[in-house]
């Protein structure tokens, strides 16, 4: 949405619009924040909607002061999302907006309408916040707890409801495609798009170690359309999803030009050669689509770094489990602001030449060693694949990372392994804490 007037200036709340006065996001003061968790805990599970900060309500109406910059620079989404993973169960996936509205800067949190189970609130915060409550939106336009039985009956209606929209929109994919939301020619045309892209890359790779890994990501929306997006928006999204957490963004772009180029039909990077970091061999490619496939192919860090040395082949625990939430995230920033809830991503998650190769680790607080019960791959390809909705994508980033995780330590021989370590990992990872 490019023009927030009708929703910032609407003149009234309504169950699907609270209005809040300016105010900053400060963690410390908690109450404050858990305030906000409670309406937006309330309009999930009502139908979804906005939180505008910066309308004071008088006794003649509403006025539109807006936020001063220094308010709007102190929210962001992602903390804003880690804030309400504490007390929101299953998770909210909130979106900040900071539109500019006739001169004047307004917060916009838009709230997505919960998709087949009601949202609970996990944790308490003293006359805030209840454990196990769950909050709707009334009929005076409140953030209340559901308690009375005419309001357990709507919401049981809204849950059958939004099922049946997800069921609905099923039919409708079955109608217009055949059975299943991907069609024979969907997956084929993918497919061939894969195929040459793996082709180009092959060509590009100069490394002769026929030893060495590969990790492989790709990710596109299940329905093809080969002229989803044009090539300006394209640099947009990869521009949006290339965010840095540990030094080395997961999806690279060149400023300078000099890697990152527009292609026929899509948006490349390709950086090959000798590391400037390690003096090792290096590859790192992907290519965006029209289609909005994405395909990225990098050869693993722990081979670049330990490509001169002798011993063991490793994956690296610490920095494969980081890799699968940079990758997620990726996903969820690369299509946010361009595909709908309700769309179908398919991701996949692919480590070649793992054959031989053990679960290790080169955190320098612990030193490159093997793990005690010495996990070895025993199969040269492990592919990880899923569909799930882009509301589900974006919900749960840390629960979907540690999928594959649990899948590949599972193809390590590692079938007891603890997946608290890689939570901690990802967590600290994407609140900026390594």
């Amino acid at each position: 949405m490019s023009d927030w007037t009708h929703i910032v200036k609407r003149g009234f709340e309504s169950k699907d619009l609270d209005y809040k006065a300016a105010k900053s996001w400060d963690e410390s003061d908690k109450k404050a924040c858990c305030e906000l968790v409670k309406d937006i805990l309330a309009i999930s599970n009502t139908n979804g909607g906005w939180l505008v900060i910066g309308v004071n309500e008088t006794a003649s109406g509403f006025t539109y002061s807006g936020v001063t910059q220094e308010q709007a620079g102190t929210f962001d989404t992602t903390r804003l999302n880690r804030f309400l993973q504490n007390y929101t169960d299953p998770p909210i996936n909130t979106h900040i907006q900071k539109p500019n509205v006739e001169g004047t800067i307004f917060i916009v949190i838009e709230v997505p309408r919960f998709v087949d189970t009601p949202h609970i609130c996990q944790k308490d915060f003293p006359d805030v916040l209840r454990q196990s409550a769950i909050y709707v939106r009334t009929d005076n336009n409140e953030s209340a707890e559901l308690k009375k039985s005419a309001d357990v009956r709507n919401i049981v209606e809204r849950t059958i409801k939004n099922r049946a929209d997800t069921l609905l929109e099923s039919f409708r994919s079955i109608l217009k495609h055949g059975l299943g939301s991907e069609t024979p020619s969907d997956n084929e045309e993918y497919r061939r798009q894969i195929d040459i892209i793996r082709q180009r890359s092959d060509e590009l790779n100069t490394i002769v170690d026929k030893s060495c890994g590969y990790r492989e990501v790709i990710f596109h929306p299940c329905s093809y359309n080969p002229s989803r997006f044009d090539i300006g928006t394209l640099k947009e999204m990869a521009k949006y999803a290339s965010i840095d957490f540990r030094g080395w963004p997961f999806l690279f772009l060149s400023k300078a030009g000099d890697f990152t180029s527009v292609i026929n039909d899509g948006y490349e990077t390709h950086i090959g050669g000798t590391s400037p970091i390690t003096g090792n061999d290096d590859f790192h490619f992907w290519q965006l689509k029209q289609s909005g496939l994405l395909y990225t192919k990098d050869l693993l860090y722990e081979d670049e770094l330990n490509a001169k040395k002798q011993g063991q082949r490793i994956l690296d625990f610490d920095g494969f489990s980081m890799n699968t939430a940079e990758a997620i995230t990726c996903l969820t920033r690369l299509y946010e602001r361009w595909i709908d809830d309700a769309d179908d991503i398919t991701l996949t998650y692919r480590l070649n030449g793992m054959n031989g190769r053990a679960m290790g680790s080169l955190n320098p607080h612990r030193g490159m060693h093997i793990l005690p019960a010495c996990y070895f791959c025993r199969i040269d390809d492990i592919t990880y694949q899923a569909k799930k909705t882009f509301a589900e994508w974006r919900a749960g980033v840390v629960d979907h990372s540690l999928e594959i995780c649990k899948y590949v330590f599972e193809r390590f021989n590692w079938t007891d392994a603890n997946l608290s370590e890689s939570r901690k990992l990802i967590v600290n990872m994407l609140e900026r804490k390594l």
